[in-house]
């Protein structure tokens, strides 16, 4: 079998995700890599072997003899990348977002429909096990109607953000979702723009026996609290999660530059001058990276009710 020659644009960060296509002999290998950090071309030699073609120029590389190449260079970069592997006529594996204007995505796609080149963007969570484990779960109405879970280290921090709670609010006023786990406040939008309100439960989801283990309970919560319910009316089992609780390091501060490199780094963009808000938000703004965490049960609650015993 032939392999197929990958080419990655912005090796050394999240094109790390390339590893997960070398695979010599097996159908796939990386065979070039780009970066304009030269210090991790040791790296990519380790990872992809000694005779990896690596250089700092796109343009260069997209010069290799190339079945596809991955884009995986900043946000503000995408459009320009994109656009030229599709030029040449190399079909593209674009990291979201595809661009970071509607404009620029618009470019992309006229690109490739004028040169009949396939493009794919990295939605790669609906190609995990557990997504489509939880696709087929919905789809054979084995757990009842979707449930909308907000994760609110998604919208920015603890507790939520009016980012996640609009979302909420628009999912559920175009018909998407209908949730019994809708955040207080999303319920009185819903309530204020004369609909029903989210958070009182419109059908019920019923079981012809408690669940035997984790995976057949039933799953619950608001982006803080979670919770699996087992469903025994005799001796109820919830477990319970919560979104503060994590094995490994404590979340760094954020650094006390943050707010005025922020304020600096939207005049940046506004200037088009994107690698320099870029390099200013990693310098100045972020906290320090750690390493992945694992979240942790908070525990069991047990509730026992013992004429219920009359009713199995």
């Amino acid at each position: 079998m032939k392999d197929l020659r990958i080419g990655v644009l912005g090796a050394g960060g999240r094109g790390g995700l390339a590893r997960n296509a070398h695979k010599p002999g097996e159908g796939s290998a990386v065979v070039a890599c780009c970066d304009t950090n030269q210090n991790v071309f040791e790296r990519m030699r380790t990872w992809y072997g000694p005779d990896v073609f690596l250089t700092t120029s796109a343009a260069e590389l997209l010069k290799q003899d190339l079945d596809a190449v991955m884009i995986c260079t900043p946000d503000f970069l995408h459009e320009k990348h994109a656009v030229a592997a599709l030029k040449a006529e190399i079909p593209v594996y674009l990291e979201k977002p595809m661009a970071i204007t509607i404009e620029g995505c618009d470019r992309i796609l006229a690109t490739a429909r004028k040169k009949k080149v396939k493009l794919f963007v990295g939605h790669n969570m609906r190609y995990m096990t557990i997504i489509r484990k939880m696709k087929a779960l919905i789809d054979e109405g084995r757990i009842g109607d979707e449930v909308h879970y907000g994760n609110p280290m998604a919208a920015g921090g603890h507790g939520g953000s009016d980012l996640m709670i609009v979302g909420e609010f628009l999912n559920y006023v175009r018909g998407d979702i209908d949730t019994t786990t809708a955040t207080p406040q999303a319920a009185r939008m819903a309530v204020a723009a004369g609909g029903a309100n989210p958070m009182m439960c419109r059908r019920c989801r019923r079981t012809v026996q408690p669940a035997a283990d984790w995976h057949a309970a039933l799953p619950v919560g608001n982006g803080h609290l979670g919770a699996m319910v087992f469903g025994d009316p005799a001796c109820e089992r919830i477990q319970l999660t919560e979104e503060t609780i994590w094995a490994g390091p404590p979340v760094p501060e954020m650094p006390a530059t943050a707010k005025a490199a922020i304020e600096e780094t939207r005049q940046l963009i506004f200037r088009g001058e994107y690698a320099a808000a870029d390099k200013l938000i990693l310098d100045k703004a972020l906290a320090p990276r750690i390493a992945p965490r694992s979240q942790q049960p908070l525990g069991d609650l047990n509730d026992t009710l013992q004429w219920c015993s009359q009713c199995r």
